[in-house]
């Protein structure tokens, strides 16, 4: 009888590790799967501003799926004064944009606004190209602080980010989308190692940043604090 249960007991535990190996096995390949999948993804993002535009437009993709999920908005448990604010992203349609930007500005102009003083540091060249990365993305945060601390915080929690392979940016740069309805997004693509570019994305709730036109946002820029901004509608 003991012997019995020794023998079930020992065929009980293949069949599990049969089980889980089958599984892991199962988990690996669809694993390899997602990454052959992902990579073709990657790859077909280039450099070009017609890539840049489509890759912003997966960013943003994503940030609509964002704001239109209670149990998104529910995990970054964001005070009920804010609903107003949510509501209005809800009630956008980011299928699809009026106008694209393109906005150019230098390093130097947005250390200043930033009021960083990296030029001026003893920062190796790997540490200052970081700084200044950093700061590109922090242009849209700079625009909604201008907008008060909940602008801040709702563009923050639904900001999306995704990394491409491809061929190496020659400048950061940042794109403006523009909707018929809904809140405009900037997009910011940095370096992201030797070989990829990330694209990182911001709701702008800044009301008073105007985007009707290439004069309207550079004079918004202006009312800022960022100076030398030239703006080309792609």
């Amino acid at each position: 009888m003991h012997a019995r249960r020794i023998r079930n007991a020992v065929k009980t535990s293949h069949e599990h590790t049969l089980e889980k190996g089958a599984f892991m096995k199962q988990k690996w390949i669809t694993g390899l799967l997602c990454c052959v999948l992902l990579g073709t993804l990657l790859v077909s993002c280039g450099g070009t501003s017609s890539d840049l535009i489509a890759c912003g437009e997966e960013v943003i993709s994503l940030m609509a799926e964002m704001v239109v999920s209670e149990e998104f908005a529910a995990f970054y448990n964001l005070p009920v004064s804010y609903s107003d604010t949510i509501s209005r992203l809800r009630e956008g349609d980011y299928r699809n944009s009026i106008a694209v930007y393109e906005l150019s500005v230098s390093e130097t102009a947005l250390l200043t606004a930033f009021d960083v003083a990296a030029e001026q540091a003893d920062f190796s060249e790997t540490l200052y190209q970081h700084i200044c990365s950093s700061v590109y993305v922090s242009f849209a945060s700079h625009v909604n602080q201008a907008g008060g601390v909940e602008a801040v915080t709702v563009a923050t929690a639904f900001s999306a980010q995704k990394s491409f392979a491809g061929e190496v940016l020659g400048e950061n740069q940042l794109y403006l989308y523009v909707f018929e309805r809904g809140c405009p997004i900037l997009v910011s693509f940095v370096a992201d190692g030797d070989d990829a570019y990330r694209a990182v994305g911001y709701f702008l709730l800044n009301e008073a940043f105007a985007t009707e036109s290439e004069e309207s946002i550079r004079d918004s820029c202006e009312d800022i604090g960022i100076h030398g901004v030239t703006v080309q509608k792609r």
